[in-house]
């Protein structure tokens, strides 16, 4: 992975996901995009002229308040042997992450994430939700700091039983680059039940598309998918979770998918890449191919 973007609101949570993303992009050589958004309706803020930005104090200081703290943790020893990129925007910070993130044509988006604690009861409809949600990039959401970790192995939790060929092509890279073993995942509901045979023919077609990869399985039964994936990873203690997730873009912000709750519940790192996204940015790329022919 050469580029990784970091959005940080100077926060606990995102300083951890700084420290995570300094240990994937280190072994790598690649550069790390350290991203400030500053909330405001002035989304054109480069292009007003200096009288129009006068008319605006609040966005000034924030700017000059964030422009001293990027500095500060840039110097700080963190990113020792790293090229880091420093980007200051300014609007809704879902939609600057994401833009910067095609604008930066990012491997991965790497953002604390409040969780399962106090601090973390307004998740739901939170920036990190809007950005798994909407982003055509795998998105890394962190709790905890994470320094000179081994990715050892990542579960892959899956009904296996139709094409997720598109968004596990970002998954494999970000794998590869680790070199982490992935561990196949069947929750073995009582509404989707499988027998063991049909869960391990599903599991061996899969890995058979991807003979360079290290591929284990793992069979869980429990009545709930959340549950049983949460349970399995407590016992099992991957470095980090992969979650394919589905369209809920235009679902109501109090919707919750099993994405969002594993993100909110899990300990470890959780890699979110959207089905739909994957296939929207397909889609662009061939239109933008078509348009230069």
């Amino acid at each position: 992975m050469k580029t990784i973007l970091v959005p940080t609101d100077f926060s606990a949570y995102s300083t951890n996901a700084l420290f995570t993303a300094v240990a994937i992009v280190k072994p790598a050589g690649g550069e790390i995009i350290l991203q400030h958004n500053i909330p405001t309706l002035l989304t054109r803020w480069e292009a007003l002229s200096e009288t129009e930005k006068m008319k605006h104090p609040e966005v000034i200081i924030s700017t000059n308040e964030a422009l001293v703290k990027l500095q500060d943790l840039s110097g700080s020893g963190l990113f020792k042997d790293i090229p880091v990129k420093k980007v200051i925007t300014y609007g809704v910070t879902s939609d600057e992450i994401i833009r910067q993130s095609k604008q930066e044509n990012v491997d991965v988006i790497v953002m604390g994430s409040h969780g399962n604690t106090a601090a973390g009861k307004d998740f739901i409809a939170s920036t990190t939700q809007r950005v798994i949600r909407e982003s055509s990039r795998p998105v890394l959401a962190v709790k905890k700091e994470k320094r000179d970790v081994k990715w050892n192995k990542v579960v892959l939790p899956d009904t296996f039983d139709f094409d997720i060929s598109k968004p596990f092509g970002k998954v494999r890279k970000i794998v590869q680059a680790l070199g982490s073993t992935i561990q196949l995942l069947y929750i073995n509901t009582p509404d989707n039940f499988k027998n063991t045979e049909e869960i391990h023919l599903r599991m061996k077609a899969f890995e058979m598309r991807y003979p360079e990869l290290k591929f284990e399985r793992a069979i869980y039964d429990h009545p709930d998918v959340e549950k049983g994936i949460l349970q399995f990873l407590e016992i099992e203690k991957p470095e980090y979770v992969a979650m394919i997730t589905y369209d809920h873009k235009n679902h109501p912000k109090c919707f919750v998918s099993v994405t969002e709750t594993v993100v909110y519940h899990a300990h470890i790192p959780v890699l979110a890449v959207s089905v739909n996204s994957a296939a929207v940015e397909d889609k662009t790329e061939k239109d933008l191919a078509s348009s230069t022919m």
